[in-house]
């Protein structure tokens, strides 16, 4: 690929980003279910009130998902089969990516044991 298609892909990367509001997310996880929806909508929903509290992020529920928002945001999906988590983190933490991500992944195993 040349410069031309290069910078061409870059922008319209950019474009689409900005202005479509596309966004890619920092953080992806998927779990498998292994309760039914309810039953982990309520775990998680005790999740995200430990999480509102210690990292002041508003979590909001309607149905089967949670969204958030504050120093970062996301969704938090339940179906009957799984469990998807998507997190956009703002610009001050994004240098501890990997701590959030480890963290995300303990309240999901304490939520879910």
């Amino acid at each position: 690929m040349g410069l031309l298609e290069s910078l061409s892909s870059i922008t319209m990367n950019f474009i689409t980003t900005s202005f479509l509001g596309v966004h890619v997310a920092d953080i992806e996880i998927s779990r498998a279910n292994p309760y039914s929806k309810e039953e982990t909508i309520t775990r998680l929903q005790d999740m995200t009130q430990k999480m509102e509290d210690r990292l002041k992020l508003k979590v909001a529920w309607s149905g089967d998902q949670g969204q958030f928002s504050g120093p970062a945001k996301g969704a938090i999906r339940v179906s009957e089969s799984s469990i998807d988590i998507e997190v956009k983190l703002g610009l001050a933490v994004k240098l501890i990516k990997g701590k959030i991500a480890e963290g995300i992944e303990k309240g999901l195993d304490k939520a879910l044991s």
